[in-house]
């Protein structure tokens, strides 16, 4: 066989090669262009954008123009590599390669040599850096791609070949996709917000200067995805930093493109709308590098769709986790140890155990100890567990940690009817319930007596089960179990007056827990049934529920301080205490507090003048004639004064006291923030505390002001110095008015500053000028300007401060001609309309 034979392919020279690549080139950038002329065109490449967002803009040009219809391409090697090989025959889509020339070093003579020829040791004077390098340099080559279609690949093997490209063609997942998005936004450190003002009918807006996006409420789903990819879009091309250099069109442009291209990768059309807003905004328009443009909208649109797939992956993960803990919880929910196994002990005493419905089943089955429950193998948990308690109620009681939400009352035994064994009772409403016993027990008692009879008290054991929110450590529920309460001895009025007395080491989340649940009960109770129907318009202010009692000391302790009234504030949640003394022991009324007056002084008060005489004479015979060491609640009806008047005049106390003990005046916000309510509700100012104040008040306004000043002043002097015939003059002043009116509606619009104060600080611009004789002829104030006044840029398009996309009314497509817009413009702020 000879040897000599015709070669089907001629290696290309240099010169060749470079024309080659030129060509491709020239051709990219002409289709380029070609998406800039009608909507189609731009629906065209976005759509296609969308199938291969891998490639760069200028490969996806190239792959369009070669192969129309084109949806997956790879490389020869690559097919050959999934084992779908490319037919033959079939002629390659051409693109360009970037490739490096092989980097080179200085060696030690002097002369340049290629890396891949150093040395062991000249290796690692390269790696060291100690020998100069020149790094390899960047050229493009001409190479060749596959369609799917060119091989005998079938589209369902494309999520073998593809894994992670998302073939459905639609995304119904709502929620799904949208926190994708919010994952874009907090990768880019941007905030999805309710809007700042009304809308209207824009879909969204973005803040620049805050980074902040907000979306219309009234928007649907569909309008939601779209337009918050459009406001991300913004947030991520058009910081604060960059959104001057680019025009209102380009900026509308980017962020619509990016928008369309990564809903129609997710199968969501959204071209209808996207292609009239695109026109609306570039047709008549110039657009200086469109390549440049296309470029960031295409690294923006991978950037997003890798974000919402890598979160969707998650998303599809998370529920396939779920599914299976869902099958393994219905079967361990059973081994799930929430049940407070109680037994009764001697007294008040008590043993407990949590364990799970299983173990209390296995239980009551096998242990002689408690009584069986009939047919427990038919009955669900929650069967189950009422009759073990019905049965067992003599010993024992199942408590379901997960169902006790509120304080809950758990009657052991009482000897009166209206309270049964193993009874669970909401802690507010048993105490009342037992309260009203109490008073009818004291009421026949005092009926009795007169008659000379006796009538017994109810004897009552009970416990209360604090629900395990409340234990904000370990997430357990407590049992507080009491001493027995004899209903009707004249010892307590309540239950909640004997927890307080008897249980005082209580955590304070515990005892806040107890009050908010007799409280909300009492308060429930007493409103009247015409009440509620009446206009709420009308309604009263609600008083908050403070919880006061007062400590009688024990005896032996005492010196001239006899008792506290102790105040847990429902609006701080602080806790604070008042000292009551007595000075002359002879006298029993001489019973004192010092109480907080608004003009910021203490004044002693007797304890008689703040306590009805039904509760004065307890606390006072407690005092004196018994052994202390006990406690009372005050309620409202128990006082003469107002108690929210006593908690707040000691709030106020707290302060005053805080800023004469200590020298350098540091007060938390919230103490300035309480600080400031009470100046308007009369209370003396603080010194120390306007002194901190001040400063706030100061601080930031003067660097703004500076600002403003500042940027107003050289605007002020452009005008002064702008001729007509002069185009820098033009140049300067347009670009001074546009510096100026940003800076101010941006801050007006952040409410770092008011608009009568930017008035007050152009005044003083305009009459500092005016004594160097500058006067401008345009009076443009922020009084008197007009401020849908739009600012022309050098290239006589119009931009806006505040950018509104509008909808082009039908027939009237071109935008390019003046229209009156009806709002402030705001260069910081893009709204999607």
């Amino acid at each position: 066989m000879s040897k000599s034979y015709k070669k089907k392919y001629q290696t290309k020279s240099p010169e060749e090669k470079k024309e080659a690549v030129q060509a491709l080139t020239k051709r990219m950038e002409k289709s380029v262009e070609g998406y800039f002329r009608t909507p189609e065109d731009l629906k065209e490449y976005l759509t296609f954008m969308a199938k291969f967002y891998h490639y760069s803009p200028s490969n996806i040009s190239l792959i369009q123009s070669q192969f129309q219809g084109a949806s997956a391409v790879g490389s020869f090697s690559f097919w050959k590599e999934k084992g779908f090989p490319v037919k033959k025959g079939e002629k390659g889509i051409k693109i360009l390669v970037p490739n490096r020339t092989v980097a080179k070093f200085k060696d030690k003579e002097g002369s340049w040599k290629t890396v891949t020829k150093a040395s062991e040791e000249e290796k690692k004077q390269i790696e060291s850096k100690s020998v100069e390098v020149m790094p390899g340099r960047l050229y493009f080559a001409v190479g060749h791609v596959f369609d799917l279609s060119q091989t005998n690949a079938k589209a369902e093997d494309l999520p073998r070949i593809f894994p992670n490209r998302w073939l459905e063609g639609s995304v119904t997942d709502y929620q799904s996709l949208y926190k994708g998005m919010e994952a874009i936004a907090e990768k880019n450190g941007v905030k999805i917000i309710e809007p700042k003002q009304e809308l209207g009918v824009a879909k969204g807006v973005s803040y620049t200067l805050t980074k902040e996006v907000a979306l219309n409420p009234r928007n649907s789903e569909l309008q939601n995805v779209k337009t918050l990819l459009h406001e991300l879009a913004h947030a991520k091309l058009h910081t604060a930093e960059t959104h001057m250099n680019y025009t209102a069109p380009e900026k509308e442009f980017q962020a619509e493109m990016t928008a369309y291209a990564v809903s129609s990768y997710f199968g969501i059309d959204t071209s209808e709308y996207s292609l009239g807003y695109l026109a609306s905004w570039t047709q008549g328009k110039e657009m200086k590098d469109k390549t440049k443009l296309l470029k960031e909208v295409h690294e923006t649109s991978i950037e997003f769709i890798e974000t919402i797939e890598n979160t969707l992956e998650k998303e599809k993960e998370q529920i396939n986790e779920k599914e299976v803990e869902s099958m393994a919880n219905q079967n361990e929910k059973q081994d799930e140890k929430n049940i407070l196994l109680v037994e009764f002990m001697s007294l008040s005493n008590t043993t407990q155990e949590l364990v799970s419905v299983a173990e209390l089943r296995e239980q009551a089955d096998r242990d002689r100890a408690f009584e069986p429950v009939e047919g427990a193998e038919k009955l669900s948990d929650k069967e189950f567990i009422d009759a073990f308690n019905e049965v067992n109620q003599e010993k024992y009681a199942a408590l379901n940690q997960n169902e006790i939400n509120r304080p809950t009352m758990l009657v052991q035994w009482s000897k009166n009817e209206n309270f049964k064994s193993s009874q669970l009772i909401p802690f507010g409403e048993a105490n009342e319930k037992m309260a009203e016993v109490i008073i009818n027990i004291e009421k026949a008692k005092e009926e009795a007596r007169e008659r000379d009879e006796y009538v017994p008290y109810d004897k009552t054991r009970y416990h209360i089960a604090i629900p395990k929110e409340v234990d904000r450590d370990f997430g357990r529920m407590e049992l507080v179990s009491m001493d027995r309460l004899d209903m009707g001895d004249g010892d307590y009025k309540t239950p909640y007056e004997q927890v307080l007395n008897e249980k005082r080491y209580l955590s304070d989340e515990v005892k806040q827990a107890l009050r908010d649940e007799v409280m909300n009960y009492r308060n429930n109770k007493e409103i009247p049934m015409e009440k509620a129907q009446e206009n709420t318009v009308e309604k009263p202010k609600e008083t908050p529920n403070h919880l006061v009692t007062i400590e009688v000391l024990a005896n032996g302790i005492q010196d001239e301080e006899l008792a506290r009234i102790h105040m847990m504030d429902a609006v701080t949640k602080d806790i604070s205490y008042l000292s009551v003394w007595n000075q002359d022991k002879t006298d029993r009324d001489d019973l004192y507090v010092s109480l907080m007056e608004k003009n910021g002084k203490r004044e002693n008060i007797y304890l008689d003048n703040i306590l009805k005489p039904d509760l004065y004479e307890k606390v006072q015979s407690s005092i004196f004639d018994g052994r202390g060491n006990l406690s009372f609640v005050v309620y409202e009806k128990d006082a003469n004064m107002s108690l929210d008047e006593i908690v707040k005049d000691e709030r106020y106390g707290l302060l005053v006291d805080k800023a004469e003990a200590q020298k350098d005046y540091s007060f938390n916000e919230k103490e300035v923030e309480l600080y400031k309510e009470m100046k308007t509700d009369g209370y003396a100012p603080i010194a120390s505390l306007d002194q901190q104040i001040q400063p706030l008040k100061e601080k930031e306004p003067t660097t703004l002001d500076k600002d403003l000043s500042r940027k107003f002043e050289a605007y002020r002097r452009s005008q002064y110095e702008e001729t007509p015939d002069n185009i820098d003059s033009i140049v300067t002043r347009v670009k001074a008015e546009e510096r100026y009116y940003t800076t101010k509606y941006v801050s007006i619009d952040n409410e770092l500053v008011s608009q009568e104060h930017v008035v007050k600080l152009e005044n003083q611009v305009d009459e500092k000028l005016g004594k160097e004789g500058i006067t401008v002829n345009q009076s443009t104030t922020s009084k008197e300007m007009d401020i849908d006044k739009k600012f022309q840029p050098l290239n006589g398009k119009q931009t806006n401060h505040k950018e509104k996309d509008k909808e082009p009314e039908p027939g009237n497509v071109d935008q390019s001609k003046s229209t009156k817009k009806s709002s402030r413009k705001k260069e910081t702020m893009e709204m999607e309309r």
